[in-house]
């Protein structure tokens, strides 16, 4: 932030950008995202009461589904002999191939809808 003050205060106030051109901006650090422990999603999907929403939830999380994905879902789409979800789904355009059907963490909320 003091660098675009300083780059302002040169360029538009003192009408002498040449002696700032050559200031870099400072690189801000950029965090990972928390990501939660087996244990911790399990307790927060055991907080969940309603079994359509833990569902919901359990689908998102186990197969790694964005909201509008798992929102898009159909009976049709899921493996009911083995439950999980079918790894040649078709979602708008794009073909869902980042559905690993072998690490389904919610075969037991599958089972259960």
């Amino acid at each position: 932030m003091y660098v675009a003050s300083l780059k302002f205060l040169y360029v538009v106030t003192l009408k002498r950008p040449e002696l700032v051109a050559e200031v870099p901006f400072p690189k801000v650090p950029r965090r990972l995202p928390d990501i939660l422990t087996g244990s911790e999603a399990g307790r927060l999907l055991s907080c969940i009461t309603a079994i359509r929403y833990r569902t919901i939830a359990a689908v998102a999380y186990g197969a790694g589904l964005r909201i509008t994905e798992v929102c898009t879902l159909r009976p049709a789409d899921i493996l009911w002999t083995n439950p999980c979800l079918d790894p040649r789904l078709h979602m708008g355009p794009c073909l869902l191939d980042h559905v690993d059907p072998r690490r389904c963490a919610a075969r037991t909320e599958l089972s259960q809808a």
